[in-house]
């Protein structure tokens, strides 16, 4: 009888300590979860890199694993870029990891998508996230947190030419002065240097073309520039004769590429790009009572189709 009591009682005494320990658990916690302000990663006239780090705190005596998130992107509070993963990060006891989210928007993509941004400098932005933690296989809890900010918007100078007339004329060539306006729409100063091209016309390499004085857009603001370059008819071929003869079409290609100055981050060693290209109908030159064309005549008709030619470099 003795027996069965002591027996019963170390049962219940059993019980007892796994029930107060069972009550004495410490509850789960949530990670804390820090973010930092939206950051430029690089920055070009054609997209912009974003990075967001968030820093993840664990603050239970237990391992914490990160099993999914989903970060939308707002441009004025539309939603434009989501990013969604299953990373699968542990994070240890009373440690500290760090999580990099990457974005990447295209300028011209964001414009067509975006028409009202077209005309602005910056934009608004907001981040809404959603992170999955898992304590064990059957607990789940979800963490949300958002920011906001503003962010550049950049734009690609515009061009286009003024005029354009042959300053002499010669049996071997003609000297061209070009005046060009160009447009900075965005909301800093930019001086362009060495610009460098060529004019390549029906696969005949035309002309180097070339800008030796640096130039200034001012912000938000047309400036204009004259340069100069020499048409060699020899190495022009047969197009010469195309061109003073105003018989057939011209298919153009004029590039180049001009180094960048600005006081914008990541935009000081940037390359600015002009690649123009298309086919034009010739203007032939009006002909003397006797059929002829004098020298006169066709000197206007070189630089009429000229300017017809470079006026196609609107933009």
């Amino acid at each position: 009888m003795i027996n069965h009591i002591k027996t019963a009682v170390l049962f219940l005494g059993t019980v007892f300590l796994l029930l107060a320990c069972a009550g004495g658990k410490e509850p789960v916690l949530p990670p804390e979860v820090i973010t930092a302000e939206l950051q430029i990663s690089n920055l070009s006239f054609r997209e912009i890199s974003l990075e967001k780090t968030i820093v993840l705190f664990n603050p239970n005596a237990v391992t914490v694993e990160l099993t999914a998130y989903d970060s939308n992107l707002f441009i004025h509070d539309s939603s434009y870029k989501n990013v969604a993963m299953k990373p699968h990060i542990t994070v240890p006891p009373l440690e500290s990891i760090s999580l990099t989210i990457p974005y990447v928007l295209n300028y011209n993509e964001l414009y067509k998508k975006m028409s009202s941004l077209n005309e602005l400098t910056e934009s608004v932005y907001r981040i809404d996230t959603n992170m999955q933690f898992r304590f064990s296989e059957e607990e789940l809890q979800n963490v949300q947190l958002d920011c906001s900010g503003s962010m550049p918007l950049i734009k690609t100078p515009r061009y286009r030419f003024n005029s354009l007339y042959v300053q002499s004329l010669g049996m071997m060539g003609a000297d061209i002065i070009v005046r060009m306006y160009a447009m900075n729409p965005n909301s800093f100063d930019i001086n362009l240097k060495n610009f460098q091209g060529k004019l390549v016309v029906n696969n005949e390499n035309w002309s180097h073309l070339s800008i030796d004085k640096p130039v200034d857009l001012i912000a938000g603001k047309v400036s204009e520039t004259v340069f100069q370059f020499r048409l060699e008819f020899l190495s022009m071929g047969k197009t010469v004769r195309d061109l003073l003869s105003g018989e057939s079409e011209l298919f153009y290609d004029f590039a180049g590429n001009s180094e960048l100055n600005t006081v914008v981050e990541f935009l000081e060693n940037e390359t600015l790009a002009l690649d123009l290209n298309g086919e034009i109908e010739l203007y032939k030159p009006d002909s003397t009572k006797d059929g002829a064309h004098s020298s006169q005549q066709i000197e206007q008709s070189i630089e009429d189709n000229l300017l017809h030619l470079f006026g196609r470099y609107s933009r």
